[in-house]
């Protein structure tokens, strides 16, 4: 259980500081007795006066605490029978949609807390060779990639192994079949497809002779789209290219314009799509068409908050290697992005799992007019 902002009762103070303790004791090995003396006023009055405070619990014994300030993660550790059991990720993930965090201070001497916030998204941007108190103690300071290359450079290995020659179940047959009925594909068809990842559409699309120029975001998912598509490499042309810059976007334009555009579960991966959409619309032919599918927005979003735009943590595929950021858009958001780039929309479907009763995923048909 995650509980935000307890009252901070000094019986509560005096349990997280036992779990603090603990947790000192088992992952700061570089402390001395006297180190951890010393810093536990220190605690103490951290936990009474951080600006935010958040508990994990299991059947009301505390498990793990973290706390926030400004952004920033001033303190988060974990009583250590319950290592490894996902209170730190809960507390973390809590902490980055809730309040915004994008840095922490991370000892250099533990490593395994390291490791833990690089597969958060975190990079370290600068190191110190003492702590906040002057002790020589290194200090990583790290902070989130806020357009989330970091996560998809480290998970297109994983991506591409598990997505494979025939992609997945969630895009044969959840997205590919209303993506190539609101498309309409035909033979003689120039089409850029958007975040290819591994290039499973630009292959589908390849084998029915359309001419294809995919792009992403990571060179190493391209590298290996590359690889795995050498048979179609005739019919498909893959680039490295930032879905937020316009001037990169606008480079991928052929002799003739495309005749459609594709964008399948990236919208929601993308932080700014304002460019995204100009861009196509000015690379698109006269009544060419941009079909995207993204998670439903009406009934998937973070914080019980529909109408704010926000960035939460969270995976694609389980046993990805690290979170990627999702940026959270309501409907009207992006209609409003679609109409002012002078697109309008003739098509639209929503997609639920089997036997649910509401919609995963959303498929949009804009049409250039």
């Amino acid at each position: 259980m995650i509980i935000d902002n307890p009252k901070r009762a000094e019986s509560l103070v005096e349990e997280l500081v036992v779990v603090w303790e603990r947790s000192v004791r088992a992952t700061h090995i570089f402390l001395s007795e006297a180190d951890i003396c010393n810093l536990r006023p220190l605690v103490v009055e951290g936990i009474r006066e951080i600006e935010y405070l958040i508990l994990s619990s299991d059947h009301s014994v505390a498990t793990g605490f973290i706390g926030v300030s400004q952004g920033k993660v001033e303190m988060l550790f974990i009583d250590p029978p319950y290592f490894g059991k996902g209170f730190g990720k809960a507390l973390i993930v809590e902490a980055i949609n809730k309040y915004g965090v994008t840095e922490v201070d991370v000892n250099e001497q533990n490593p395994k807390a390291v490791d833990f916030y690089e597969y958060l998204g975190f990079e370290t941007f600068e190191r110190t060779p003492t702590d906040g108190q002057g002790a020589n103690f290194p200090i990583l300071k790290m902070r989130m990639n806020p357009n989330g290359l970091l996560a998809w450079e480290k998970n297109a290995q994983f991506w591409d192994d598990t997505m494979g020659d025939e992609s997945n179940f969630f895009h044969c047959d959840l997205v590919r079949p209303s993506v190539e009925k609101l498309l309409e594909l035909k033979e003689s068809d120039l089409v850029l497809d958007i975040a290819c990842g591994n290039g499973n559409f630009s292959a589908r699309m390849a084998q029915m002779c359309i001419e294809v120029v995919a792009f992403d975001y990571s060179p190493k998912m391209i590298e290996l789209a590359k690889s795995r598509r050498s048979q179609y490499l005739d019919k498909i042309e893959f680039r490295v290219c930032d879905a937020t810059k316009y001037d990169q976007l606008i480079a991928l334009k052929r002799q003739k314009p495309f005749d459609k555009a594709v964008a399948n579960m990236a919208i929601m991966d993308i932080i700014d799509i304002v460019p995204l959409f100009r861009a196509v619309r000015d690379m698109l032919s006269s009544g060419g068409l941009f079909v995207f599918t993204t998670h439903h927005p009406c009934f998937t979003y973070p914080n019980e908050d529909y109408f704010t735009c926000s960035t939460h943590k969270g995976v694609a595929i389980e046993g990805q290697p690290i979170l990627q950021n999702y940026y959270h858009r309501s409907m009207s958001d992006i209609l409003k992005i679609a109409f002012q780039s002078r697109f309008v929309l003739d098509g639209m479907n929503e997609v639920p799992f089997d036997g649910d009763k509401t919609p995963i995923i959303m498929v949009l048909r804009l049409r250039k007019v």
